[in-house]
């Protein structure tokens, strides 16, 4: 008889459909310290539903987001004593529809011969670390997948107004949905493209976001989000950027730079005395690149293309919906050879899902993400996309 029991290993437990050993299983894929703390850019860029977009008998589920049109906030009336409000005026609310797509990460499957070597090392130890420790590399490997799923959809989301599923990943290829952006939104570069060293890119984006500004009618606090690789490749060595730059740095004394001597820091410290000057709003840089692995190929790609620029309100730009996956919904009428452990993840965007399943002779443990989840534009009526690649003809 063995030392100890395996079955009573925290290991052995996260495959229990007991409600104790799914509260571990909760705790530990939930904990930062034991995880890694999730940095994922997608979570910069709004908020998780608070709660699940209802579901019909086919698993559809249509969410719909609602926004009203951007203005100041009016100043108070004068009123008698005890005198009543007047009722806020509802008009010029925008909306558009949606439904929620589901996903699933690759899974891990272990065999009864690496159940069997697992059993052996903590009969002899009675000491499941190593076992967990290379269980939860295995579980953050999946958790990246759904990030990056994430991602790549909220910046496709951001800088298109659509998210299109095609090419991606190894399942179903098909448009996700589109958002409701105005036809005026979506802007071009000047009389040339940013990437041309004479382009006026100051001037433009006074222009742009003057106009937007104009029309809206709002005076509130905005942001432009262009990518790093722009920024440093593009932006700071642009002539005009260069001269305004430098035009603040003689006026304080200080050294004239170019594009061959200046850095990051130097940039920044001028940049923002600059952007205020020219009644620009700050700009936000944004980094991100997935690995997209096909049937038949791997690529690293990026949801957020380079030649694209975004001005917007600050605040939340996207909220992530999401609906209960059906496996759970489901889970009662599972094979008897079958169990399973569901729990939450990533603020309850995704599931972790813990199943033991026959095959052939033998048993196997697989784990597996799924996420039915999708970001939605929630500023759609005040997003601009600017194509900086493409000349105003």
């Amino acid at each position: 008889m063995p030392k100890f029991d395996f079955n009573t290993s925290r290991y052995a437990r996260l495959f229990s459909p007991k409600q104790v050993d799914r509260k571990l299983l909760m705790t530990i894929v939930n904990d930062e310290e034991i995880m890694g703390t999730n940095n994922s850019w997608y979570l910069t860029q709004g908020s998780v539903d608070p709660s699940f977009t209802p579901v019909d008998s086919t698993g559809l589920a249509t969410f719909t987001v609602m926004e009203r049109k951007l203005k100041n906030a009016p100043l108070a009336d004068l009123r008698a004593p005890l005198g009543d409000a007047v009722q806020m005026d509802k008009e010029g609310l925008g909306f558009y529809s949606a439904t929620i797509p589901d996903f699933i990460t690759q899974k891990f499957v272990e065999t009864a011969m690496s159940r069997e070597d697992k059993e052996k090392r903590f009969a002899m130890f009675g000491n499941d670390t190593e076992i967990m420790k290379q269980w939860i590399t295995e579980v953050t490997t999946l958790r990246n997948s759904m990030d990056a799923t994430m991602t790549w959809m909220t910046a496709q989301l951001m800088t298109t107004g659509k998210i299109n599923y095609d090419g991606i990943g190894q399942g179903i290829y098909a448009p996700v949905h589109k958002a409701n952006i105005p036809e005026r939104n979506f802007r071009k570069a000047g009389a040339v493209v940013w990437t041309d060293p004479s382009a006026k890119i100051i001037s433009e984006m006074q222009a742009i976001e003057g106009d937007y500004r104009t029309l809206w009618g709002w005076s509130g606090a905005m942001k432009w989000q262009m990518t790093k690789k722009f920024f440093l490749n593009v932006f700071i060595k642009n002539a005009e950027v260069l001269d305004k730059v430098n035009e603040f740095r003689t006026l304080n004394d200080l050294v004239s730079v170019t594009f061959n001597n200046i850095n990051t820091n130097v940039f920044n410290n001028a940049w923002e005395n600059v952007r205020s000057a020219y009644g620009l709003s700050p700009i936000e840089l944004v980094e991100e690149k997935e690995l997209n692995k096909t049937a038949d190929k791997e690529e690293i790609i990026q949801g957020w293309a380079d030649n694209i620029v975004v001005l917007r309100p600050t605040g939340d730009a996207v909220r992530f919906m999401r609906k209960q996956i059906m496996d759970e919904t489901y889970a009662k009428y599972l094979n008897e050879a079958v169990t399973r452990s569901f729990v939450p993840i990533n603020n309850g965007l995704g599931t972790l899902v813990n199943t033991t399943v026959p095959n052939g002779m033998y048993k196997e443990w697989q784990t597996v993400i799924m996420f039915s989840a999708v970001p939605a534009l929630v500023e759609f009526t005040k997003h601009v996309i600017v194509d900086i690649a493409t000349a105003n003809s």
